[in-house]
C-alpha cells in the first residue's frame, strides 16, 4: 500500500520565522464601524480601558491581531473577547500579510512625527520583512 502526501505551499503565513508571544485581549466596541476588521491588523492598546483597537494615524501600535476577520456588525454590537494578539517575541512577519486598518497608516508612517510603525513594532520583537517568495527552483 502506498500513501501520497501533498503539501500546499501557496499559503504564506504571517509569521515567517522566529518565536512569538501572543495574548488574548478584548477588542473595543466601535459603534461607528462600517468595515470588517481583518486578521493581521496592526493594533493599539489602551491601558486605561485594557482594550485593543486598530491603530490610527496618531496611535502607538502595540501588536497585531492574528484572529479571524470580525464583521463590522459584531464590533458595532459590543466588545469582542478572547482575541489573539501578537505582542512580541523575536519574530519576522511578512510585510504583505500585515493589514493597516482603512489604510490610514502604513509601515513607514511616523507616529507622533518620530518613529515609523515598523520601528515601534520591532522594539517589541515583531520585525516586518519584505521578502522574495521562491515558487520553484531551476537546475
Amino acid at each position: 500500500m502506498s500513501i501520497q502526501a501533498r503539501m500546499d505551499n501557496t499559503t504564506t503565513p504571517l509569521i515567517t520565522s522566529g518565536f512569538s508571544y501572543t495574548k488574548n485581549g478584548i477588542i473595543a466596541q466601535d459603534g461607528a464601524r462600517a468595515t470588517t476588521l481583518y486578521g493581521n491588523t496592526v493594533m493599539s492598546y489602551d491601558a486605561t480601558t485594557k482594550k485593543w483597537s486598530p491603530t490610527g494615524a496618531q496611535m502607538w501600535p502595540h501588536g497585531i491581531y492574528v484572529g479571524d476577520d470580525i464583521p463590522a456588525a459584531d464590533l458595532v454590537a459590543g466588545d469582542i473577547e478572547d482575541c489573539a494578539i501578537l505582542i512580541g517575541g523575536c519574530c519576522t512577519v511578512d510585510a504583505d500579510m500585515v493589514v493597516y486598518d482603512g489604510n490610514a497608516i502604513d509601515e513607514d508612517t511616523a507616529i507622533f512625527g518620530f518613529f515609523a510603525v515598523w520601528a515601534i513594532l520591532s522594539s517589541y520583537g515583531i520585525f516586518i520583512e519584505t521578502g522574495v517568495a521562491i515558487s520553484g527552483f531551476e537546475n
